[in-house]
């Protein structure tokens, strides 16, 4: 079952990925405390859209498919993905190609072979952009976490919903998905960020040859800008 990235899908899937990793022992209890704040989980889903835009380029229909409805909402795939979040070990791209297949009548064993190797990238995709994180990095270092809990307050000031808003716009008008691109960059709060996702999108537009719709865009671009 084949699904639009969304942020229904993005926030479903981060709520169950930060569940599991907050119900494994071990975790520090400062770690486990920041685990329960915003910035981390605004970190993850940045870093998610991040790997989620690179996996459609390299692996096109097949990430598509891959990275469907059942996929957002798996239990299995958010149990992987919260190893990311405790590093006890590395997720599994057999476990989540399994998970995909078992919805799959008739997948034979080469196409499901091809699907773990294009997970594996993704799963590598995903641990790098959350490295580069500055909000998960306590996760990785006991150090960093006092870094963090000493300038919480610009973490929090940059990783905003609309950041998140703004990736999801990226993500989707570089796939090709304009009408949805559209939709989350309207819900954009931050008018500086949104004029900057409806300019991308507007040029786009113009790039397929949608002119008409690509000047109402700039015109909603232009609006925003002059509220800055």
């Amino acid at each position: 079952m084949e699904a639009t990235l969304t942020l229904t899908l993005l926030d479903k899937l981060t709520d169950q990925v930060f569940a599991y990793a907050l119900e494994q022992s071990g975790l520090g209890d400062k770690v486990r405390v920041w685990l329960k704040k915003d910035p981390p989980r605004l970190a993850f889903q940045t870093a998610f859209l991040r790997a989620y835009e690179d996996f459609a380029e390299q692996h096109g229909d097949l990430a598509t498919s891959l990275l469907d409805e059942h996929f957002f909402e798996s239990q299995d795939v958010a149990r992987e993905l919260a190893r990311l979040l405790t590093r006890r070990d590395a997720p599994d791209a057999k476990v989540l190609a399994a998970a995909w297949a078992a919805q799959l009548p008739g997948v034979d064993e080469r196409y499901q072979q091809d699907a773990e190797a294009a997970l594996a990238d993704f799963l590598r995709d995903l641990e790098r952009e959350l490295g580069e994180q500055e909000a998960l990095r306590a996760i990785y270092d006991s150090r960093a976490l006092e870094r963090i809990a000493d300038n919480v307050k610009n973490i929090e000031e940059v990783l905003t919903r609309s950041q998140v808003l703004f990736a999801v716009a990226q993500a989707l008008a570089r796939m090709g998905d304009l009408q949805e691109a559209l939709a989350a960059a309207e819900g954009i709060q931050d008018e500086e960020a949104r004029a900057k996702a409806l300019v991308g999108i507007a040029q786009a537009l113009a790039q397929v040859g949608d002119r008409e719709v690509a000047l109402e865009v700039l015109r909603k671009a232009l609006a925003a800008a002059e509220g800055i």
